[in-house]
């Protein structure tokens, strides 16, 4: 039985012809490998992924850009997420997005990057940085006057720590007649009042609003005097338009002299 199993051995060999050392089995040379069979790649062909056209998504990344939707687009759902709460990195991120789409170094969530044509990246590219050039235009055009009233506020802030604010008495206005009647108006900015008054005789001072031509009923005078007499009254006030007015039958004299801070 075993020499009937060898015999049939040879008769194979005999069949199948020598083996030659110099040929691999297959019929290639030495140094060829065959990349058909299935033990070097694996029984089935690699299919390669279907990429994603970029024009789309930077389309999305210029109008919905600055809430996240191109990121969402390509599959980035966390950064997606960080770009919406922060309103697109309050633009930064949204321009830097932009122009990486542009150029293809945006890569979706797989990590491969999107198919485009060269002429449609260079026009992208270029919409890309007029409208980024533009919008950091209009922005540092529209925040330039709150940018010099911060910087006005601070200055302010820093000579209020270097010199603290005082009060300060500075002459407002000075009235003289032998009349009665209201004086001209002046404006009080302050928050007191010294008048310095002198009479030839009686006479009554009332600090009244602007425009008006009469002594209200029941309004107490600031300065009340029976005789010749010379003075100086202090009281407090508010900020406004004010005019005295004066009954006196002879001269009389009132400088006006206001506390402001400074």
């Amino acid at each position: 039985m075993l020499l009937s199993s060898c015999g049939n051995l040879h008769l194979a060999r005999g069949l199948a012809g020598p083996i030659n050392p110099g040929r691999s089995q297959g019929g290639l040379p030495p140094g060829r490998a065959d990349h058909t069979t299935p033990f070097e790649d694996g029984p089935f062909p690699v299919g390669l992924p279907e990429l994603m056209d970029f024009r789309l998504n930077w389309l999305l990344a210029l109008f919905l850009g600055v809430l996240g939707v191109d990121r969402f687009h390509r599959g980035q759902v966390v950064t997606g997420m960080l770009k919406l709460a922060t309103l697109g990195g309050a633009g930064l991120w949204w321009a830097w997005d932009l122009l990486a789409v542009a150029t293809g170094y945006a890569v979706d969530g797989r990590g491969h990057p999107m198919k485009g044509r060269p002429g449609q990246r260079i026009l992208a590219m270029g919409i890309s940085v007029a409208i980024i050039a533009g919008a950091g235009t209009a922005f540092a055009a529209a925040v330039a006057p709150a940018a010099q009233d911060l910087v006005a506020a601070a200055g302010r802030l820093t000579d209020s720590a270097v010199h603290p604010p005082r009060p300060v008495w500075e002459p407002l206005a000075r009235f003289a007649g032998k009349d009665e009647g209201p004086t001209r108006p002046f404006t009080i900015a302050g928050d007191a009042l010294t008048l310095r008054y002198t009479f030839d005789d009686a006479g009554f001072v009332y600090l009244l609003p602007a425009g008006m031509e009469s002594v209200p009923d029941g309004s107490k005078p600031v300065i009340s005097s029976f005789d010749q007499s010379a003075g100086t009254i202090t009281i407090g006030v508010r900020p406004g338009d004010y005019l005295l007015y004066v009954q006196s039958r002879n001269g009389w004299m009132v400088a006006v002299v206001e506390r402001v801070i400074r």
